[in-house]
Parts: structure tokens; sequence; C-alpha cells
């Protein structure tokens, strides 16, 4: 107890101290935040992956369907382009060098008529391949290549005349394997809103739609399309609207094959987005992948 007469301590803390200093500068006013864009409307701050979600989901799906679109034009061109090798002529796009009309087949007539070939192609006899029918207005740049992959002999044992069956096949399986990854990008949009908690399904999907993009790439790129196109428009095969379907080709080649591959990039690189966070973008989903510790 302090003695009579002597003054109280005070309560107050010694000068120096931390909370007199507090006091000593005076009470600090708190500065007000700017408000961002996203506050004035009333949006939620979006979480990290958000912006990353949404890119690659719209990559995938544009460049998903730009590829469909250079398969069908590309698939179009390559039937086209085959149309007129056997037969009446179909279209305009006019081969330097054909098959004779089935009533006059190499293999059963050795000298020429007027009714081995269709207007506007002179038949020509041929030590090697036979009766075969040549433009009358194109002459072909590289013959004997031209000549085996038009198949005049009915054989097909030439190594061009099975690059052509082979790359006008797999034009069309890449079409419909193209269609096929439009089909699972939309399937995934929907998910994100109809399953968005269910992070299996949407992590599923992405990984079979990027594995279906890849089969095609490979199978456009892995078939020789390109080194077959090449030589076509080297060899100078066809007439002039001929000539402006192959260069076409190629374009579409080209475009198809970058978007396949990036397309598919895309969709890999949503994979481990969709185990994470499934379809949302802001609150976590319902069902979540977790690793079960058995040793512990």
């Amino acid at each position: 107890k302090p003695s009579r007469g002597s003054r109280p301590r005070s309560r107050l803390a010694p000068r120096g101290h931390p909370r007199a200093m507090k006091y000593d500068k005076g009470f600090q006013k708190e500065e007000k935040k700017k408000s961002s864009v996203l506050e004035k409307f009333h949006i939620g701050k979006l979480p990290s992956h958000a912006p990353l979600q949404v890119c690659l989901t719209t990559v995938a799906v544009g460049l998903a369907v730009g590829s469909f679109l250079c398969a069908a034009v590309l698939n179009g061109n390559a039937v086209q382009l085959t149309a007129n090798y056997d037969g009446d002529l179909k279209n305009n796009l006019f081969p330097c060098a054909r098959k004779p009309l089935p009533v006059c087949l190499s293999l059963s007539l050795d000298t020429c008529n007027s009714k081995c070939c269709p207007t506007g192609y002179l038949c020509v006899r041929d030590p090697t391949v036979g009766i075969y029918c040549q433009d009358a207005l194109v002459t072909c740049g590289a013959f004997d290549f031209c000549l085996d992959v038009s198949d005049a002999a009915g054989t097909c044992e030439r190594d061009a005349c099975q690059e052509r069956h082979s790359v006008t096949n797999m034009t069309y399986l890449v079409y419909v394997m193209s269609a096929a990854g439009v089909a699972l990008d939309l399937i995934d949009l929907i998910l994100c809103f109809a399953l968005a908690d269910n992070v299996v399904f949407k992590s599923v999907g992405n990984l079979i739609s990027c594995g279906v993009k890849l089969l095609a790439f490979a199978a456009l790129v892995g078939v020789g399309t390109d080194r077959y196109l090449s030589q076509m428009a080297l060899g100078q095969c066809f007439n002039a609207d001929g000539a402006i379907a192959v260069e076409r080709s190629q374009l579409m080649f080209t475009l198809g094959a970058l978007a396949l591959f990036f397309s598919a990039s895309s969709s890999f690189c949503l994979v481990p987005i969709s185990a994470m966070h499934g379809g949302r973008l802001s609150d976590r989903p319902f069902y979540q992948l977790k690793i079960m510790d058995i040793g512990g």
C-alpha cells in the first residue's frame, strides 16, 4: 500500500512505451480503398483458376469447330478430286490422265476407239499401263506420277495410287473424329452448368476430347497428306480448277492440323483444372478428388 502523503502511481504507460506512442502519434484514419470495376457492378472477385479455365475452354471449343470445318472442306476436295478418275465426268476438276470408260478397259482391249474416253479426252496406248485417257487441253507436269495416281490399269499396284486411296479414306475419318471432338467439347460446356460439382465427369470428358483430337491429328499427318498434296501440286495433274482445289486442300490441311493440335493441348490443360474445381468458377465443387493415405 502506498504510504500516506505519497502520490499514487500513474496507471498510464511511461513515455516511449509502444502503448504510449500509439496515442502520441494520434489516431490514424483508415484509407479508403478505391473501388474496382467489379465492385461497382457488384461482381465478386474471381479466383485464380477462373480466367484460365474460361480461356482454355473458349480456345478448345473454337479451334475444335475450326478443325471440323477444315476437315469438311478437305474431305470434300479429296472426294471431288478423285471423282473423275473413272466412269463418267462428274465435275469440272479434270485430271490430265485417267482410266478409260468401263466399256473399254485396258485389260480387255488393246486398241483405242471413240468409245474408250469421255468428251474432252483422247485415247492413248501406253506400253506399261495399256490404254488410258489423256486430257486434250491439259498436259501432265510429272507424267509418270500422274499416270500412277490415275491407276489406268485398274490394279492400284503403284505407291501413288495407294497413297491417293489412303489420303481420301483418312480425310473422311478425320472429318468424323473432328465432329466427335466438337461434340465432346459441347458436352463439356453442358457439364459446366449441369454437373459443375462432378469433377470426375468433367476431367474424364476433357481427357477423352484430348485423345480424340490427337488421334485425328495423328491420322491426318501420319498418312502423308501433306506429301501427297505437294506432289499433286508440283506434278500439275489437274486442270486450272483442279489446281485451285489442290491448293485449297493444302491450306485446309495446314489450318486443320494446327487447330487439332492446339485444341487438343487446351483440352489436356483443362484436365487438372477440372479435377480440382469441376465446372465452378468461384465456389469449390461439392465432390472433390481426395488422396487416400493407405499406409498412414
